[in-house]
């Protein structure tokens, strides 16, 4: 029940919020009765109703409340991880100071279980309480929960919260959320009706930002008959249990009792058996003087005659005062201590009209939320004063108050409605709506009725939409069955409901309405230990599980296979073969795992990621599906150097080599190092359709290199047009033979000149290394093409195979030059002048030949060579550097489009006029063409010219996503899914930049100008 529940807190009514929801729907119950009732009042029940807790956050427990007799427990057994919790300081008790003024305080008010602001640095942590609902062996799934929390204000004066915003923190029935608004020396009461979703209910609470500290001082949970209320859809099956919930909870705003005596506490358990608080109903007029939610009276000279108070003596009637029994009580078990006084009019032209104060409780409604509005009523005509042969009829209708200086026409709640000799439960359809925080509310004998109106008590319950849904349970079963089998740090986020309404900061979850599962974990670096369990049942959507770089041992549990990164941990034995089908990721790298691979991967269809490297894997290649449909179309990344894997690597690299729909294919990265491979390394590698960059085959025992394409494709090419990407590590192996694709290949590789091989060569950003000592390179095969041969025969990309092969030929050149000088100066001062030209000419090219050496030395030092273009080759390209060109304007240069010789498409973009140096420029260069990603547009090279600096990109075909989305014309119609990959991309590319980067790049300059879209 919102606040108004706890009466004594009426002082407060006109503090909490001056401005509600423009749409306010309630549900209201209201019972009329006009007799004298035969029975008596209630006992309390001996023994503890089934389905009853009682929860006294912070307090010890222990001991029965003095009013109801119901036994009070203290909260360790139901918070959740309650030793940790305390253990570390993250939770405790406080005593609580409360107003002395209120008519009730009972003794769990007194303490409080606060919890600390900071645990997890996180906003959407969530501590909970868990009730076990199976354990009271109660078939109902309807609870009556109600959960008081101390004032804003705690003993030593230091505030649970100082925000200023709607609301302290939040209290989160399974997965629906409330705001809990605090008061600042009293305290708040919630109170609402709901489903269980299972056979367990979290109630947690949430802080609503770092510096607010959540805290509760009581809880309790009651079960009520599913048919005891029809807010649960009505549909019930011949036990009268409910069939299925329906997707609303409801929040009680007030629960009156007219006619009641207002000095006493409210009627609730045992004389009420479900434990309703029913206070009354107060005639104060004044706002401030009145409990939220009570009926404010209209002030008028003549009220007694508008109404009476009536008291009904029903105690003699039934034997020792009993309880009635399941068939004497109406539908919905109305208390008969509620039904012996009302407020009776005093004739047929009398109204029971009061005002309700309905937008206190919306504070604690979340925003946004939909409702539904229901009313029902008991109604009852057994006035020992009226003739019974004569009928009852009442006109029930409210009022939108408005904004208090308007009212709203009168809505009909229920019209012309006869009250029968019985008592019997009306339920009506209509809707009525609030904009105000008051509403109006008045009861008339209808027409026809022969006897004035009357009302005994009224329900009034605000509607909630709740989210009708938790996490599968398999999936939650499985990772506490994780949790349990490891110990992990305390700061691991793991209460409540792993998904909802926040999912934990671990696992990322799949929202397919109406079910929600776990679809990738991860548990990386966290310094887990202990032995996971053989037996897990894995969540059918569950992607990703990465626990890599723990402490885990024990042996592989069997039913890991298709769903993990379980890296550089201890675990032994051999791993199965995957069982999921939609898997995209797996690392079970730096294990002690070992066996063979060829059925490991025969299921797979969507994989994107494979790491196995550092185990002892034995056996050829796994055996990758390739029928039709079965193809691995996605695959990236495949890492699995470092074990003892045999045989040759055809099939593999056949198998990579199927396109996608688009003709692509996505392997970009391969890497087989450390393993015991043989035979020849085929063709595959440099297919002109393959997005293969990084290919690292080293430390094998390859014999035969294929290099067929890559051949064809260099002598294909113009000049200085070769782009060849991949970087092929084939060190350490024993190469015997190159094939470049016949005699008739290698004569057009001769055919070149040193300087025409170089211009091809250098424009590649890949390499291949064969190294130094590798038997081929110290044969006599293409002796004639030095180049060629000194760009394979290398131990590292860095060396420089075109500088170092010509040195010689550079030597004699000044050797040459030197006698020339000698002789010119014996043959007499009439040469005298041509000389010292000469020498000048000759010393600024030795000082050139410095600076391209100091050049090419700095590159040596780097990892990556931009490639080097030709100013005259650019501007050729950009037409001039034409205005027809220009692709776009930024705060350092314009951007042109360009069409190189071998007819690609790049973007050249024009540095603004600048005084930095040769040497800082290049530096910049060498570390933006380094930066690697399939992200980021890539730096494909520079170029110089006196004071002009030029940059060459990838060109992208789309332009940028400002055009996209709001361009004329040209613009690219997006779908959600392509925007949807858009906004991942840009993720993926701004993670790079900002952690994965060493040392990281930060943009600074996010925008859908900076954002360009390939064809793709």
């Amino acid at each position: 029940m919102a606040s108004q529940l706890q009466y004594c807190s009426k002082r407060r009514a006109m503090k909490l919020h001056n401005t509600v929801p423009d749409h306010c729907i309630f549900l209201i119950r209201i019972v009329v009765l006009s007799s004298l009732y035969r029975t008596g009042v209630c006992k309390r029940l001996p023994v503890e109703p089934l389905g009853y807790i009682s929860i006294d956050c912070g307090g010890g427990g222990g001991y029965n409340d003095n009013l109801t007799g119901l036994a009070w427990v203290a909260d360790e057994e139901y918070l959740e991880s309650y030793d940790r919790l305390t253990s570390e300081n993250l939770t405790f008790s406080s005593k609580v100071v409360l107003n002395k003024s209120s008519l009730n305080n009972p003794k769990q008010l007194e303490t409080a279980r606060i919890f600390s602001f900071d645990l997890f640095q996180t906003r959407y942590t969530k501590f909970c309480y868990t009730v076990d609902l199976s354990l009271s062996n109660n078939k109902s799934r309807s609870y009556l929960i109600r959960a008081m929390f101390p004032p804003r204000q705690s003993p030593w004066n230091t505030p649970l919260s100082d925000i200023t915003g709607p609301q302290d923190y939040y209290l989160v029935i399974d997965t629906t959320i409330l705001n809990v608004v605090l008061y600042d020396q009293e305290p708040v009461t919630i109170e609402l009706l709901a489903m269980s979703l299972g056979d367990s209910m979290d109630i947690c609470v949430a802080p609503s930002a770092l510096d607010v500290m959540p805290a509760i001082s009581s809880l309790e949970i009651r079960s009520i008959p599913e048919i005891l209320y029809p807010v649960f859809d009505g549909k019930v099956d011949t036990s009268g249990r409910a069939l299925s919930p329906e997707l609303k909870y409801y929040l009680t705003v007030s629960r009156l009792n007219f006619g009641g005596n207002e000095s006493s506490p409210a009627i609730r358990y045992p004389l009420d058996r479900h434990d309703r608080l029913w206070y009354a109903a107060s005639r104060a007029s004044d706002p401030l003087e009145t409990a939220k939610g009570t009926p404010l009276v209209p002030t008028k000279t003549d009220l007694e005659s508008e109404f009476t108070v009536i008291s009904l003596n029903y105690s003699s009637t039934i034997p020792n005062g009993s309880i009635a029994t399941e068939s004497e009580a109406d539908s919905f078990q109305v208390p008969l201590a509620v039904l012996t006084s009302a407020w009776k009019g005093q004739n047929l032209k009398s109204t029971i009209s009061f005002t309700m104060d309905i937008g206190s409780s919306w504070s604690f409604v979340p925003s946004g939320s939909k409702s539904a509005f229901c009313l029902s009523t008991v109604l009852f005509d057994f006035d020992a004063d009226a003739d019974m042969n004569r009928s009852r009829s009442v006109d029930i209708s409210n009022k939108d108050s408005g904004d208090g200086n308007e009212t709203y026409a009168s809505q009909w709640v229920l019209k012309d409605a006869e009250v029968p000799k019985n008592q019997s439960r009306i339920w009506s359809d209509r809707t009525f709506w609030f904009s105000s925080r008051y509403g109006s509310f008045e009861i008339a004998a209808a027409a026809s009725s022969a006897l004035p109106a009357m009302i005994n008590a009224l329900e009034l319950y605000a509607v909630i939409e709740n989210v009708p849904a938790k996490t599968s349970p398999g999936d939650v079963s499985f990772v506490r069955l994780l949790l349990d089998s490891v110990t992990f740090p305390g700061q691991m986020d793991s209460f409540g409901d792993p998904c909802l309404p926040w999912p934990w900061d671990w696992v990322r979850c799949v929202m397919d309405d109406p079910l929600v599962s776990i679809g990738e974990i991860y548990l990386s670096s966290q310094d887990l230990h202990g032995n996971l369990p053989e037996d897990f049942e894995l969540p059918g959507e569950l992607t990703i599980l990465d626990l890599s770089n723990n402490s885990l041992s024990g042996t592989f549990p069997s039913g890991l296979g298709g769903y993990s990164d379980l890296s550089d941990n201890n675990f032994t034995g051999s791993i199965f073969e995957f069982s999921s089908y939609y898997l995209g990721f797996v690392n079970f790298s730096s294990n002690n795992l070992s066996g063979g691979l060829t059925r490991f991967t025969s299921n797979l269809k969507f994989l994107e990621i494979l790491d196995l490297s550092h185990n002892s894997f034995t056996g050829p290649v796994p055996a990758f599906p390739t029928a039709g449909m079965s193809t691995v179309l996605t695959l990236e990344v495949v890492n699995l150097s470092s074990n003892h894997l045999t045989g040759g690597i055809f099939d593999l690299l056949h198998v990579f080599n199927e396109t996608d729909v688009l003709g692509i294919q996505p392997l970009r990265a391969l890497r087989l190092e450390n393993n015991h491979f043989s035979g020849m390394i085929p063709d595959d590698i440099w297919s002109s359709e393959s997005l293969l960059e990084t290919v690292d085959l080293s430390n094998n025992s390859f014999t035969e290199l294929n290099l067929t394409s890559w051949t064809q494709s260099l002598l294909a090419l113009k000049n200085d047009s070769f782009n060849g990407r991949q970087q092929v590590n084939l060190l350490s192996n024993n190469i015997r033979r190159v094939h470049f694709g016949g005699d008739e290949a290698i004569s057009g590789l001769e055919s070149r000149n040193n300087e025409d091989m170089n211009r091809l060569l250098r424009r590649t950003q890949g390499y291949i290394l064969l190294g130094v000592n590798n038997e081929w390179c110290n044969s006599s095969e293409l002796s004639r093409a030095p180049v060629l041969k000194r760009y394979l025969c290398r131990d590292d990309e860095s060396d420089d195979y075109y500088y170092w092969t010509l040195l010689p030929l550079l030597q004699r050149d000044a050797s040459s030059k030197r006698t020339l000088i000698i002789s010119l100066g014996v043959s007499g001062s009439v040469f005298l002048a041509i000389a010292c030209i000469l020498l000048v000419f000759l010393g600024r090219l030795w000082i050139r030949m410095k600076d391209l050496r100091q050049f090419q030395e700095e590159l040596a030092k780097e990892d990556v060579k931009p490639p080097f273009y030709k100013y005259g080759e650019l501007r050729v390209a950009t037409k001039n550097f034409s205005k027809e060109n220009e692709l776009g304007k930024g705060g350092f240069g314009t951007v042109y489009k360009a069409e190189l010789p071998d007819r690609s498409i790049v973007a050249v973009k024009l540095l603004d006029a600048t005084e930095q140096n040769f040497a800082d420029f290049l530096k910049e260069t060498v570390l933006i063409t380094g930066i690697k990603h399939r992200h980021l547009v890539q730096l494909k090279g520079y170029s110089i010219q006196d004071k002009k600096r030029m940059l060459v990109y990838e060109f992208a075909e789309n332009g940028n996503l400002a055009q996209a989305l709001w361009g004329n014309g040209g613009a690219v119609f997006l779908k959600w899914a392509q925007r949807l990959k858009i906004c991942i991309g840009i993720a993926k590319g701004l993670s790079y930049l900002h952690e994965e980067l060493q040392p990281s790049i930060i943009h600074r300059d996010i925008k859908p100008y900076n954002i360009l879209l390939d064809k793709n």
